[in-house]
C-alpha cells in the first residue's frame, strides 16, 4: 500500500457511513468466517482518523464483540454534527492480504446485512492504513456473490487489478491513553 493520504475529510470508515446511508450497495456475504483470522490485539483501541492536514477528523474504537469479532465504534468529528455508527466486523486474509469484513450491528430490522470490505496494514506499530474496494467493484462483481467462497476468489482474482482498491488511503494514529 502506497503512503498517498486521503484527499479529504472522509476517513475508513466514513466511507462505510456512506455506504450505509447513501446507498451503495455491500457484498451480501462477507468473504469468511469470523475466527480464520485470530483476534489480533494491535487493533484493540481508540484510533483517530486523520484528514490530509494531520487534523482529527474522527475516532474508531476497536474492542473485542466476542472471541472472533470486533465491536467497533465510528465517530465522525469533523463537522457540529457528530455521527456515530456501531459496527462489527472480523479479519479475513487473502493471498497475504489482510481484509477487514464490516457490517452494521444496529441497523433497521428489514434492513438486509450488506458486508463491507477494507485491505489494511500497521505502517508503524501506531499507524494503521485502511483502503476500501472501488464502489463499481461492488456493484458489478459482488453483487449477486451469496457465498464466502464466491467473494474470497472473486477478490482474490481481482486484488491486484490496478482500479480494485481505492486510490484514498485512511491514517489512523493510535490515541494514547
Amino acid at each position: 500500500m502506497g503512503k498517498k493520504h486521503m484527499n479529504n475529510r472522509i476517513t475508513l470508515l466514513l466511507l462505510v457511513f456512506v455506504f450505509f446511508f447513501v446507498g451503495c450497495e455491500g457484498a451480501k456475504a462477507p468473504m469468511g468466517e469470523p475466527g480464520e483470522v485470530a483476534l489480533d490485539p494491535a487493533l484493540i483501541g481508540t484510533w483517530m482518523g486523520m484528514d490530509e492536514d494531520d487534523e482529527e477528523a474522527s475516532i474508531l474504537t476497536i474492542s473485542a464483540l466476542t472471541d472472533n469479532e470486533y465491536k467497533l465504534v465510528y465517530t465522525d468529528s469533523g463537522d457540529e454534527k457528530s455521527e456515530t455508527m456501531y459496527l462489527r466486523g472480523f479479519v479475513s486474509s487473502v493471498d497475504g492480504v489482510q481484509f477487514a469484513n464490516i457490517s452494521c450491528s444496529v441497523c433497521e430490522e428489514d434492513e438486509n446485512e450488506e458486508w463491507y470490505f477494507f485491505a489494511f496494514e500497521f505502517e508503524t506499530d501506531n499507524v494503521l492504513l485502511a483502503r476500501a474496494l472501488e464502489d463499481g467493484v461492488y456493484k458489478k462483481g459482488l453483487k449477486d456473490l451469496t457465498e464466502p467462497s464466491q467473494i474470497r476468489a472473486y477478490i482474490k482474482m481481482h486484488q491486484k487489478d490496478a482500479e480494485f482498491f481505492s486510490d484514498d488511503i485512511g491514517r489512523f494514529l493510535r490515541k494514547k491513553d
